[in-house]
């Protein structure tokens, strides 16, 4: 049995590996740093631009901030399953045409979809600290 102390919400567990894992990652991307046994799985046909640049910096912002929200409380959890449907779905071409890292990483949204949708529609199936 786990311990109840260690269980989280979706938006708290979410928020904390957006904040720690993948904030950084986009500010690497940004300026130009490729982790090296890491990034080449995760975008195929990918190559640096200004404009790419732009775009990864856009997102460790706007992930950023949706951490911070989801630290605090203030992420309701239907805005949380909305925002990961579409991210799905727009990751899902990646996921499925990526180095076997590239889809263990691009399916973190599908799992957090999933996990927001069963919280928001039967939290009752799930232990009340992961709701």
């Amino acid at each position: 049995s786990v311990p109840r102390n260690i269980m989280v919400s979706v938006q708290i567990a979410h928020g904390w590996i957006a904040l720690v894992a993948f904030v950084p990652y986009f500010l690497l991307a940004a300026i130009g740093v490729e982790l090296p046994s890491f990034a080449p799985g995760l975008l195929n046909g990918y190559s640096a631009s200004d404009t790419g640049s732009l775009m990864w910096f856009f997102m460790a912002i706007y992930l950023a901030c949706a951490a911070y929200l989801e630290l605090q409380g203030k992420m309701p959890i239907d805005v949380f399953c909305y925002a990961h449907y579409a991210l799905s779905a727009a990751v899902v071409y990646y996921q499925l045409s990526a180095t076997t890292l590239g889809i263990l990483f691009w399916s973190v949204p599908q799992v957090f979809a999933i996990w927001g949708t069963i919280a928001m529609f039967r939290g009752d199936l799930l232990p009340k600290a992961m709701v």
